[in-house]
């Protein structure tokens, strides 16, 4: 029973650490390139087209607007577990607490 305990235990360690590690993880820089190259090669591919300024404009400007918010989206959740767009530990204790909590049933989940 002692070395279930300290096997349970070291798991229970090594869980924290990979948490603890993933924390100051970001999206790999690959994902920046290719965003960066999406971006040009829709700049170029609109410049290519031959239509009227205002046309060009407006196409250019909703262009430009979802690839800002694009952009701006990946920039925020670059790093889940920390900064003002994050994952909170509730979202963790409700899954605890919904799936994970001994003797739950499942007739009081769905009184819930």
């Amino acid at each position: 029973m002692h070395t279930q305990v300290l096997r349970h235990f070291d798991n229970v360690v090594e869980l924290r650490q990979s948490r603890l590690a993933n924390v100051t993880l970001g999206l790999p820089a690959v994902l920046w390139w290719v965003v960066a190259f999406g971006a040009l090669l829709n700049i170029v591919l609109i410049w290519l087209q031959d239509m009227e300024i205002h046309v060009h404009l407006i196409l250019g400007g909703v262009l430009a607007s979802i690839l800002a918010l694009v952009i701006f989206l990946i920039a925020a959740l670059d790093n889940p577990f920390r900064g003002e767009v994050n994952i909170g530990p509730d979202s963790i204790a409700l899954v605890y607490e919904t799936f994970m909590k001994p003797g739950v049933t499942e007739t009081q989940l769905k009184s819930k």
